[in-house]
């Protein structure tokens, strides 16, 4: 059987290793929109999670956004942020089974930026306490004191 894209061998549904992995993904995402704190720069992503900068947090959220087709033997992601939109390069190398011959894939995604509170900032800011403790009675100085003090 031969290729029906070149006329060589055919290997992998009617294809040779080289027109099917030329024809196929490593990887496939979409578009999207990522929120951010602006006071403790968390971000989110199904939860609030922290992060140290936001250029590693659009890297964390743009991997978990990816989703890998084939065998991927190594991804190398980074982002430049233009006004509000990230874009993050991706650079993906490795191979799609059954094929055996290897594929380097880039390509680039863009994430919107929002910012908006997290739910910890928001009930920081607005003064919002779990419960207020009453101390009353002759000694309430002393038990604040140890209250205050960590025992």
């Amino acid at each position: 059987m031969f290729c029906v894209s070149c006329g060589k061998n055919a290997t992998v549904e009617s294809l040779c290793d080289k027109c099917f992995t030329k024809q196929r993904k490593l990887l496939i995402f979409e578009n999207s929109e990522m929120r951010v704190c602006p006071e403790c720069g968390s971000y989110y992503d199904s939860e609030w999670k922290p992060s140290d900068s936001l250029d590693s947090a659009i890297v964390e959220f743009a991997s978990s956004h990816i989703v890998k087709l084939g065998s991927i033997r190594s991804t190398k992601l980074s982002s430049k942020i233009v006004g509000n939109t990230a874009h993050v390069s991706i650079e993906a190398w490795g191979r799609i089974p059954p094929a055996k011959s290897t594929k380097t894939e880039n390509a680039v995604m863009q994430i919107k930026i929002r910012k908006i509170k997290c739910d910890d900032c928001v009930k920081a800011l607005g003064n919002y306490y779990e419960g207020v403790i009453q101390v009353r009675g002759t000694n309430a100085e002393r038990i604040l004191k140890k209250i205050k003090g960590g025992m």
